[in-house]
């Protein structure tokens, strides 16, 4: 994995969220903020911003994954029903634009059985692909929907659950929603046989997002794939620094 360093972690910055959530603060200027962050060990893309900035990606060394599918309905001004589901990019567009890897997600909790099977047959699918062309496949599992309260999108019963059953369905690497504690994150990568990086949330405050990160690599994750926690924060480009040192240098979170 281009994205994995020799220490088999990683550090890669998620920016895939126009795709769904539209203008959101901290990316009104996609070029900024990816030079922002590049130190980064690789980038999650969609498709438009990886085809746009794609010289400025190759220019500056940084692999990325590209988001290769899309839910309804993440509007901000709805409830997060969650019904529809589709790709919007497919292999040979990943291996064009050059990307290091796959995204995909794989949601428990959504409306609709029809939107789940075709979740669950798509991330089969591409993983037998990707396997074939030499790629990675990044599963980033979640629990959205009105079938979970948000208290429970982070449970680690039901995070641990996802996790193996991306295990199952082919996945090469984990993206997880933390679970809160170095105890349960560490229950959520005993039950998955392939690596586990943590995934942040709206944390914006950088001494809690240092402390998760401390405590999910304690627990044995294998990195961290954050987004609105480093863009989102005051200062992205040193928030990356410090989260690099932790994952890679095995420093402390007050660091």
């Amino acid at each position: 994995m281009d994205f994995m360093r020799d220490d088999g972690k990683c550090v890669i910055v998620a920016m895939d969220h126009g795709a769904s959530m539209g203008m959101i603060g901290g990316l009104e200027n996609v070029e900024d903020a990816i030079k922002s962050v590049s130190e980064a060990d690789g980038l999650l893309l969609t498709y438009g911003a990886a085809r746009r900035y794609g010289a400025l990606i190759k220019d500056r060394g940084m692999p990325f994954l590209l988001r290769c599918d899309h839910l309804t309905s993440l509007m901000p001004t709805k409830p997060s029903e969650i019904d529809g589901y589709g790709l919007i990019a497919d292999l040979d567009e990943v291996q064009r634009l050059g990307a290091s890897g796959v995204m995909l997600y794989l949601v428990f909790g959504m409306n609709s059985t029809e939107a789940s099977v075709k979740n669950v047959e798509m991330v089969a699918g591409f993983a037998d692909a990707c396997e074939e062309a030499g790629l990675p496949l990044c599963v980033e599992t979640v629990l959205w929907g009105r079938n979970f309260t948000r208290e429970e999108q982070s449970d680690p019963r039901y995070v641990r659950h996802a996790c193996r059953v991306a295990s199952d369905l082919g996945a090469d690497i984990i993206r997880a929603p933390y679970t809160g504690s170095r105890e349960s994150f560490a229950e959520v990568v005993r039950c998955s046989y392939v690596p586990v990086t943590m995934m942040g949330g709206d944390r914006t405050d950088l001494g809690s997002t240092l402390q998760d990160v401390r405590d999910a690599m304690d627990a044995g994750a294998s990195g961290a794939v954050l987004g609105k926690s480093i863009w989102q924060s005051r200062h992205p480009a040193e928030t990356l620094r410090a989260i690099i040192r932790i994952v890679h240098e095995d420093v402390g979170a007050e660091a």
